[in-house]
């Protein structure tokens, strides 16, 4: 009897405590500050798997992206990523995001 109380108590708890798990090819939109050759600071958005959201910092480094201004640049450092709906934890990077239209 107390074994199986214990196997109860101990399914519930997991049932309860259970993460809703993702599916690995579901996609996640993402906002990224980064700052292109020449000092330019700009707001990349892109809509990715979640597989490879935590990898998205590391890849965006030496990509060529089209400037707000029209001219094409690469990316020299990503200073913070977050999800699409997610606030930036850093001053500047909100500052952007604020002014950044979508």
């Amino acid at each position: 009897m107390k074994r199986v109380k214990l196997l109860l108590a101990l399914s519930l708890s997991l049932l309860i405590n259970m993460p809703v798990f993702a599916d690995e090819n579901s996609m996640v939109e993402m906002k990224c500050h980064v700052q292109l050759l020449g000092g330019i600071e700009h707001m990349y958005f892109a809509k990715l798997p979640l597989s490879k959201a935590d990898k998205l910092t590391k890849q965006l480094i030496g990509r060529t992206i089209t400037a707000n201004n029209g001219n094409k640049d690469k990316i020299y450092k990503v200073i913070e990523c977050v999800k699409l709906d997610s606030a930036f934890k850093g001053f500047a990077s909100k500052q952007l995001d604020e002014k950044t239209v979508r």
